[in-house]
């Protein structure tokens, strides 16, 4: 195994060789050794942008544009220390950062040379590259090159379709728009449940298979052995006399304590929520209804446009509505995620539903003491 050239001596301090002793080095290193020297360039000749760092990462603001979130990352998994920028497209090695900053041909050898300099280290003369290696290494950078312009291009277009959708979403949902669609739901729904107790009964067993393995319990019963009790088969959840307010969408291992995603070995489902659909946080108790009524279009528009299967309903008690679908392929979700920023989508319960304790049926909502309340449940799978 690669023994690290530097670490981190503990969270309170900075990489173990400091940027002031960096210029008394004069050993000779490789070139390879010369990349892996991006952290303490960093440290010494831009430490105001560095935000955060880890014994193999580093966060910061971007050396190259006004960037007010840091966007920069500057990491070795690949083996080397590299760093690539989010916003900006731009990314390399140590030598390619300098060479922008100075105006230098990253590709010559005055590049690595001035890197060098700057570090206060001397460079093996006997590693000057040959012209293969400068052609090679020409490649590489072309090859980086495109790969960063198709990134740009591919941020722009998001960026693009993603304003686009938000400034005409509500047209888009407006064929699906109904004044009555709690009933609408109510009344289409497959199957029902006469009381709130037997809603979360029904919930559980019509969307999992008898023997799946799922998790149920409040937001902080995971990850200890005493939260073993917690990860039951459907079959022994129904056959309890009440049942806890949260669950997870996917299916876990047997003898799981944790409801990580490492433990799931299959997810069904997708859950799709928006806060914000009437373009910003409801607050009042009728933009709380606006987002609803949105909510129930999103998720007409979700079946209708986006060919998703919807399986259950639940109103959370608060401003937003729970829509669960049936997982679609890998290509339909993709396309999903894609339009998920100009839908107002929620990307983070899209991705961590699997593993999320979600609300079950008369899950009682602290901010508010309202029941969650099943409005929709289908048997039928896509």
């Amino acid at each position: 195994m690669k023994k690290p050239l530097f670490r981190v001596a503990s969270s309170e301090s900075r990489f173990a060789v400091r940027p002031d002793e960096v210029s008394h080095i004069k050993q000779s290193i490789k070139l390879e050794e010369l990349k892996e020297r991006l952290p303490f360039y960093l440290e010494r000749y831009h430490s105001e942008h560095i935000q955060k760092r880890t014994a193999h990462s580093l966060s910061l603001h971007c050396p190259f544009h006004e960037d007010r979130t840091p966007s920069c990352i500057v990491d070795d998994r690949k083996g080397v220390w590299l760093f690539n920028c989010f916003s900006c497209g731009r990314a390399g090695s140590l030598i390619d950062l300098h060479a922008e900053k100075t105006g230098l041909n990253p590709c010559s050898f005055e590049a690595i040379e001035s890197v060098a300099q700057s570090l206060g280290v001397q460079l093996e003369r006997s590693l000057r590259p040959s012209q293969a290696d400068r052609r090679a290494w020409a490649e590489q950078n072309r090859i980086a090159y495109t790969q960063s312009k198709k990134r740009q291009r591919e941020l722009l277009e998001q960026e693009t379709l993603t304003r686009y959708q938000r400034e005409n979403l509500h047209e888009k949902l407006r064929p699906y728009l109904s004044k009555d669609w709690r009933a609408d739901l109510w009344y289409s729904s497959p199957v029902w449940a006469d009381t709130p107790a037997l809603a979360t009964f029904a919930f559980i067993d019509v969307l999992f298979p008898p023997e799946a393995i799922i998790w149920m319990g409040e937001c902080h019963e995971t990850g200890k052995e005493k939260h073993r009790e917690n990860f039951k088969t459907c079959r022994e959840w129904i056959r309890q006399s009440s049942l806890p307010s949260r669950v997870a969408a996917g299916h876990f291992q047997a003898g799981s304590v944790s409801r990580s995603k490492d433990n799931v070995i299959t997810s069904p489902f997708i859950v799709i929520e928006s806060d914000d659909l009437i373009g910003k946080k409801p607050v009042t108790d009728e933009e709380k209804r606006r987002n609803k009524v949105l909510s129930h279009a999103l998720a007409g528009y979700c079946q209708k446009e986006l060919g998703l299967h919807l399986r259950a309903v639940i109103d959370t008690g608060n401003k937003s509505l729970h829509l669960w679908f049936d997982r679609p392929s890998q290509d339909a979700l993709t396309a999903v995620r894609t339009l998920a920023p100009g839908l107002r989508i929620d990307l983070v319960l899209l991705d961590s539903c699997s593993s999320a304790p979600l609300r079950m049926p008369s899950c009682i909502h602290e901010k508010t003491k309202v029941p969650a309340t099943l409005l929709y449940l289908d048997h039928s799978a896509s």
